[in-house]
């Protein structure tokens, strides 16, 4: 058994499509158009493995920068092909991503990881990256159809991103009932697809706000953080 990895280029947005059908074949993906616009991005870098020429698995991983303003690597998306399971894939896959994302110049990167997903906190844990105890809440709302210019609060940090499954805003810092709606207004004028917010569980205040304004509970999820430097 021969296991390959490289980085992906937009012509392969055929393999990635078709695993992210494997994994999670109720959902409804975006196209491989728009999987290959992802992965000509420059601050995204996308590695494939291949076992034996058969694409087996992905993990995608992007920049982005925390409300104090330091760079940290998002391992935003990760997946292995179910016939592929079990190789140690998705471990080298994480390794290589953090790698990258240390080669630009990151602070730290971090992945997020539902609760109830033993193999990918195994996989984490595997690659040297620490699990943070404080649960959260992961809160997503959609489009806000007012034709107002609405500022977030000075500590909250409305972050734009692209990734392989929609495109959206991510909430963080304050939050606020403008932070949310601040959020929701960028991603209607932009067309995107959802504002997220990922809320520690112990914020009743920030999460009662959330629910007010129709966010709904997309899961409950901890973070995984390595230190790049």
């Amino acid at each position: 058994m021969n296991i390959e990895f490289r980085l992906a280029v937009p012509a392969d947005a055929p393999h990635i499509f078709a695993i992210k059908q494997a994994v999670w074949p109720s959902e409804s993906p975006k196209g491989q158009a728009y999987i290959a616009e992802v992965i000509a991005l420059p601050d995204h870098a996308t590695h494939l493995a291949f076992v034996d020429g058969m694409s087996a698995g992905f993990v995608d991983g992007f920049m982005t920068y925390t409300p104090a303003g330091l760079p940290r690597w998002e391992v935003d998306l990760l997946a292995v092909h179910p016939d592929f399971r079990g190789k140690g894939i998705a471990a080298q896959l994480v390794a290589l991503s953090s790698e990258t994302g240390q080669a630009r110049g990151a602070n730290f990167a971090r992945g997020l990881v539902e609760l109830e997903n033993i193999a990918s906190q195994r996989t984490f844990a595997r690659c040297g990256y620490r699990l943070e105890n404080q649960k959260h809440a992961l809160m997503v709302g959609s489009e806000l159809l007012i034709d107002l210019l609405i500022l977030p609060p000075e500590n909250t940090l409305l972050t734009r991103v692209q990734t392989i499954n929609y495109r959206g805003i991510w909430v963080e810092g304050e939050y606020q009932k403008n932070s949310f709606l601040a959020g929701q207004v960028l991603c209607t004028q932009h067309a995107w697809d959802l504002t997220g917010a990922v809320i520690p569980t112990n914020d009743t205040t920030a999460l009662q706000i959330a629910q007010e304004l129709e966010f709904t509970l997309a899961g409950h999820y901890q973070w995984w953080k390595r230190s790049l430097v």
